[in-house]
């Protein structure tokens, strides 16, 4: 049987290989989607993909609850595992068929909601549809959770990587017969259906198996009472998740129109990157974090908190650093300057990154212990504070509103509330929590001021220096991270984990 400590390196090391594969699609093909459909309607596809998003709140939190449950009954009788697949299909059913006839009510207002010179007329109609038709894999998301939970999450990135690398294939068939943007959004419904049905392959569930249990699970009141009371908690933080992810850009192409979604977008590209790889981390640590918990004690599950949060902040002081140094010349010779958003948007959009990063895995202690109950009133008012300071700061600001009213919200509420929840519930001092990012965070902004500094001015970048100057940043600062943001302590630790992991076959 594998430990914690090889489940972690096996599902990080796989999130680490579909990071690299979607990285390299994602920059090579943005910019050859931009130039084939244009800038509008670029940004008229992404704005499209959220309003969909907004729709899978109609799920009602029962991913998160799945994940809670599961992670709690791995082990435990067969029977109840088929009980809990069948609960979640036949609830997963519903919610799609709900999902996808409110997504056709609003289909009339939604050409009013964002501002475009050119709609697409029935092809508009028909990308809205084809987004809509992606509801039929919910069903599956119940394989998905149930291998997540068993802490096997390089099946899921083996899933992921197919969804990519199929997307990419699609897209390519797509622009070279013109298809525009109905063919992207037909692209993203066909490369999603084969992760779906991956994650049923994968998982070893047999359909027949859980129909079998059908009558068991209607019967097990106490399972569906317990999904259901998770389900209320893990609303209300998908509801606070997806205001933060998803508001952006419906915001701003209400307020600003669809053409300055596609800056926004591509400024933020490669912050988005490096925040999904730190958000991997957390999520490939919190089905074990969940074990501690159960198996030993929260002192010790506290304890793990603050290592892996120091780590995610130097890992993302290491990554974010020499990103905001150098951004506007990446985005200059990616997709060229008239999509470059401005430092402001870079600078926000790296603070947000590294602070999601470490919210995540706060988030998931709570998951992986059943006690997402405590989240509510938190995301309650970071939902309130977001949605009202988005459309405040937009309208005043402009286009870096939305990313500062996620920043405002973080660091103003999020980091302070978790933080004195987590030392209630697992017995960690606040000081101590709060510090494990705070130290990474400054040197980081030290560092910064130094380099730049000593580096002087640049007017512009050919993409070898590029490369080289971000590579010798980074490398400097994981260097002095390593030895100046750590104790002997940490250092030892680190060390004898590593030179564990490398001996195991």
């Amino acid at each position: 049987m594998k430990s914690r400590l090889d489940n972690f390196a096996l599902n990080f090391s796989s999130s680490g290989f579909k990071f690299v594969i979607s990285t390299l699609l994602g920059f090579v093909l943005t910019p050859i989607i931009i130039k084939n459909v244009g800038v509008e309607a670029f940004g008229l596809f992404k704005t499209l993909q959220d309003y969909i998003a907004y729709l899978l709140l109609l799920e009602f939190g029962l991913y998160g609850a799945l994940l809670a449950t599961f992670n709690k009954i791995i082990n435990l009788d067969s029977n109840e595992k088929l009980q809990t697949f069948w609960v979640s299909i036949s609830s997963y059913i519903k919610v799609a068929l709900g999902s996808f006839f409110i997504g056709l009510l609003i289909l009339p207002f939604i050409t009013s909601l964002i501002k475009n010179d050119h709609l697409l007329d029935h092809s508009f109609y028909y990308s809205y549809i084809a987004l809509l038709l992606g509801f039929v894999t919910l069903p599956f998301l119940s394989f998905k959770a149930y291998l997540e939970a068993s802490q096997k999450g390089y099946l899921v990135s083996v899933g992921l990587t197919i969804q990519i690398v199929a997307n990419a294939i699609l897209i390519g068939i797509s622009l070279y017969f013109k298809l525009g943007v109905p063919g992207l959004c037909t692209a993203l419904l066909l490369s999603n259906c084969l992760s779906s049905l991956w994650y049923f392959y994968s998982s070893d569930i047999k359909l027949s198996d859980i129909i079998a249990q059908k009558k068991e699970s209607l019967a097990n009141s106490s399972l569906i009472g317990q999904i259901t009371k998770m389900r209320k908690a893990m609303f209300f933080t998908d509801l606070a998740g997806k205001v933060c992810l998803f508001t952006d850009n419906i915001v701003i192409g209400y307020l600003l129109g669809a053409k300055f979604v596609t800056p926004f977008f591509v400024t933020q590209k490669l912050s988005l990157v490096i925040q999904t790889q730190l958000q991997y981390f957390s999520n490939s640590s919190w089905a074990g974090l969940g074990e501690i918990y159960h198996k030993d004690s929260p002192e010790a599950l506290g304890q793990s908190i603050v290592d892996l949060t120091k780590w995610i902040g130097i890992l993302g002081v290491v990554a974010l650093v020499p990103l905001i140094t150098y951004n506007r010349f990446f985005i200059e010779l990616w997709t060229g300057p008239a999509t470059y958003a401005g430092f402001s948007v870079t600078l926000v959009a790296c603070l947000n990154a590294f602070f999601l990063g470490i919210l995540t895995l706060w988030g998931w202690c709570f998951t992986a212990t059943s006690k997402i109950d405590l989240l509510v009133p938190l995301n309650w008012t970071q939902t309130i504070c977001n949605l009202t300071l988005n459309i405040v700061l937009t309208y005043k600001y402009g286009i870096v509103g939305p990313i500062l009213a996620t920043l405002i919200c973080y660091v103003l509420i999020n980091m302070t509330w978790l933080g004195s929840l987590i030392k209630r519930e697992f017995k960690t001092s606040f000081l101590k929590l709060q510090a494990s990012w705070i130290l990474p965070l400054s040197y980081g902004i030290i560092f910064y001021f130094t380099w730049t500094y000593l580096r002087g001015p640049i007017e512009s970048l050919g993409w070898f220096r590029l490369i080289l100057e971000m590579s010798l940043e980074a490398s400097l600062l994981l260097i002095f991270s390593f030895l100046l943001v750590m104790n002997n302590q940490e250092r030892r630790a680190s060390y004898n984990r590593l030179m564990k992991l490398l001996k195991r076959k």
